[in-house]
């Protein structure tokens, strides 16, 4: 019934969570076959309001309200044991934006920079760096945000390239993975339990794991131990036990690409606590994916092969006098946006080393491009030719926000002579 009101008030962006609701209660009273079809509706409907939006905006809140349907349809695939609907339903809205990107990489309008927006970025940016009064800062924020999105939004719905994301199945992600590799992709369940998509060269398995407050709980644990310098290494073995323990012959990998989910976000694996006492890092190469079918593309996108050089940014000069804190200045207007305290950054000890030693086992040949010292700047950077090369290391302070993840940023030194602030955030990497 309320689904059929959906229909008559035209209010078709409720309809999704009406028809999640009805699948949900289909599925307790054993009407299982009726609830999956109901919850495909819910997302084919979704599916349908994003392709009628072009704004950014309105398709990443589109994306957060269709969440909840996502979660359920996954969880009646898991708990049915459709390990290929469960695939399936999990990568249609978490590779979304980053496969969009990697198979889409023309986002500027026409396929070309248009260097007169970006001069205007530029510009409003600089004179955001100086502003001074509070009123004038907002009013700038809101025009760099409204440029910004005339980098990517035509006036026209944007296109949707889910066919090509779906059109990956699980049999080929598993057979582009290396033998000693398994891609484990997290899924918790909101008031529900945690799963895994155990993923190998072999085949692919769905975990089932203990309820996915619990695992939060423990994730946050160990980062309270880390962040308060407590002893670790109880909360790192139980965190172990909750995600990596359940994996099918976990030990015999010596790759691990991990797709997390919630707070497993915010975890350095690699330091979880194995039962023979070892570090995970110590055990096997640790890596991250937005998801599984993005690391897929990532791996195989057309060009990759051609690119040779190695460009390593580190040894950056935070602070001149090598004193304990240099100022990048409590009023910098974007550090105080972003919600950082930006005035203690210390030079990061070893960078230049860690970035020379990169060099030299990547590139013996020395081709490799290294940006250090008063050279390792956020213009040197951005004005490098990014697309040549196939590795990008980073040797610099970053930050990151938890609750709101576009306020991130990497940190460069402030630049002066270019009117940089230093700070690279999201939205200018996607640039």
């Amino acid at each position: 019934q309320a689904f059929s009101n959906t229909e008559l008030t035209k209010n078709l962006f409720t309809a999704p969570a009406r028809l999640e609701f009805a699948a949900q209660l289909q599925w307790d009273l054993g009407r299982r076959s009726q609830a999956r079809r109901s919850i495909t509706r819910a997302l084919d409907i979704s599916e349908g309001l994003l392709a009628q939006t072009s704004s950014g905006a309105v398709r990443e809140g589109l994306l957060t309200e269709m969440s909840s349907a996502y979660e359920t349809a996954f969880k009646f695939a898991a708990q049915s044991g459709d390990l290929s609907g469960a695939f399936s339903v999990v990568e249609r809205v978490r590779g979304r934006i980053t496969a969009e990107t990697l198979v889409q990489p023309a986002h500027f309008i026409g396929g070309q920079m248009n260097i007169a927006l970006e001069d205007e970025i530029r510009n409003r940016k600089v004179r955001l760096i100086r502003a001074k009064s509070e009123s004038e800062r907002g009013r700038l924020i809101d025009m760099l945000f409204y440029s910004e999105q005339q980098r990517f939004v035509a006036d026209r719905p944007a296109q949707v390239y889910t066919s090509r994301i779906e059109a990956v199945p699980l049999q080929r992600v598993t057979a582009g993975l290396d033998k000693d590799e398994a891609l484990l992709e997290y899924v918790l369940i909101e008031d529900g339990d945690g799963y895994c998509l155990a993923l190998t060269q072999g085949g692919a398995k769905i975990v089932h794991l203990r309820a996915a407050k619990e695992i939060s709980g423990l994730a946050l644990n160990f980062l309270n131990d880390i962040q308060t310098d407590k002893q670790w290494k109880q909360d790192a073995r139980a965190l172990y036990d909750a995600v990596l323990a359940p994996i099918p012959d976990i030990n015999r990998f010596g790759r691990l690409t991990i797709v997390p989910d919630g707070n497993l976000h915010l975890v350095p694996f690699e330091a979880l606590l194995s039962p023979s006492g070892t570090v995970v890092g110590q055990i096997a190469s640790t890596s991250y994916a937005p998801s599984a079918v993005s690391n897929f593309f990532l791996k195989t996108r057309t060009g990759l092969q051609r690119a040779k050089s190695f460009l390593c940014v580190g040894g950056a000069v935070y602070d001149p006098a090598a004193a304990k804190s240099f100022t990048l200045a409590k009023a910098t207007p974007r550090g105080a946006y972003l919600g950082a305290d930006l005035t203690k950054l210390p030079n990061l000890p070893g960078s230049l080393e860690e970035v020379k030693t990169a060099a030299e086992i990547l590139r013996p040949e020395g081709d490799a491009v290294l940006q250090v010292g008063d050279g390792a700047t956020e213009f040197a950077f951005t004005h490098a030719p990014l697309a040549n090369f196939q590795v990008v290391h980073l040797a610099i302070h970053a930050m990151a926000d938890k609750d709101d993840p576009s306020r991130a940023a990497l940190i460069f030194p402030p630049d002066p002579q270019h009117s940089d602030d230093g700070l690279l955030e999201p939205r200018d990497i996607v640039a």
